[in-house]
């Protein structure tokens, strides 16, 4: 993976993996990508712990322990990847791909099933954290064959527009990162013993569920507005 586990690294690992995966879906051969999702998963947890430990979360420096857990919990998950990650797997991995048969599809009945099932869930009286990262997913897939098919949409089909799906799956990119935080910090609770630092870790816990429980209300009210 590049030359280490450097932020810049494992996004570039993800986000390719990613458009892989969508490209395999378009062409309904995403199992070929099942003997990499171990590897897949354990980068996730590391880009949440890096995320975590950005610069930007002050927050955290009222509980010294919680970054010492998540430091520790970095080094059990890079463990993990040396132990996953095979030469042998991508080397396989690679050669489906190649072998796989190109189909023609049409990338636009791709785009509406995909809206479609996310139009579904929004009309959930109540949608689930889970169902938020479907749809993330869904628009996920339809921004990357967008992007890589270069298909446009028609002009009364705003929804079919790299830039406004980019955005708005960065602000479910932000809202789930939200969620991750405070399962990190639920994690922590479990092995933490000081009552000092668990006093100020329930505390920020209580911050920033309220957050959170703030950000969903907006995020589901402009996907509503957006896509239906």
């Amino acid at each position: 993976m590049g030359t280490g586990f450097g932020k810049i690294n494992i996004h570039k690992l993800r986000t390719t993996f990613k458009k892989l995966r969508a490209l395999l879906r378009l062409q309904k051969e995403d199992k070929i990508l099942a003997s990499y999702k171990k590897t897949y998963h354990v980068c996730g947890e590391l880009r949440n712990i890096q995320i975590m430990l950005s610069p930007k979360q002050e927050e955290l420096k009222t509980i010294p322990g919680f970054i010492k857990w998540l430091n520790l919990f970095m080094e059990v998950q890079k463990e993990d990847w040396n132990k996953i990650h095979s030469v042998r797997i991508m080397g396989l991995l690679s050669e489906k791909i190649k072998k796989t048969k190109v189909k023609k599809i049409d990338e636009r009945k791709f785009f509406k099933k995909k809206i479609a099932k996310t139009k579904a869930i929004l009309k959930l009286s109540f949608i689930p954290d889970d169902k938020i990262h479907e749809i993330r997913k869904k628009l996920k897939d339809v921004q990357y064959v967008l992007s890589l098919t270069k298909k446009k949409g028609k002009q009364n089909d705003s929804l079919l527009n790299e830039t406004r799906l980019k955005s708005i799956n960065e602000k479910i990119g932000n809202y789930m990162d939200e969620k991750i935080a405070l399962l990190l910090l639920k994690k922590y609770f479990t092995q933490e013993t000081k009552i000092t630092a668990l006093r100020k870790a329930a505390k920020l816990q209580k911050e920033w569920e309220e957050r959170k429980s703030n950000n969903k209300i907006r995020l589901i009210k402009l996907l509503k507005q957006t896509i239906g």
